[in-house]
Parts: structure tokens; sequence; C-alpha cells
């Protein structure tokens, strides 16, 4: 017998996911980077370029071996200056 639309009838039903093969993890894309020179660098990035801790470079600059610009707490470090920093290191 069919069932009418009056009839309510308790059909339960179970949705399937295709797995199929695995897929790679969607990553966004980074926009890119542009090659804008900086003139003055973060005591990280200096870190980062020197290839030793930002402790290091901490350190650097309490003993005066790394001249700094100062505006109230921000501190930058010339990227000449610490050019010949490591120019003056390696000889």
């Amino acid at each position: 017998m069919i069932a009418s639309n009056a009839e309510t009838t308790n059909v339960t039903t179970t949705a399937v996911l295709d797995m199929g093969t695995p897929q790679a993890p969607i990553i966004q894309e980074q926009p890119p980077i542009k090659n804008k020179a900086k003139n003055f660098l973060t005591i990280t990035e200096t870190a980062e370029y020197l290839g030793v801790c930002v402790p290091t470079v901490r350190r650097y600059i309490r003993n005066k071996e790394l001249p700094v610009f100062k505006y109230h707490r921000i501190v930058r470090i010339p990227k000449a200056e610490l050019d010949v920093f490591v120019n003056n290191r390696m000889n």
C-alpha cells in the first residue's frame, strides 16, 4: 500500500561520505614579499640576520658593541651599522 502525504513514516536516512583518496590540506598562499630594503631592523630580525639568539643581540647592545636607535621603548638597529659590525667581527 502506498502511503499518502497525510501519513507519516519513520524512515531514517544515513549519509554516506565519499572519503575517496586523501587530499593534501589546503594551504593559503601568502602574498609575495616585496623586495624592499629595510634600513632598520628589530632585535628579533637582527638575531635572525646574525644567526644568534635574541639575548645575544641584547648583550651586544648592552655592551655598546652594536649601535642602536631608541625611541621610548622602541629599539631599532641600523642595517648599515649591522653590516659594519659583521665585517668587524669577521676580521
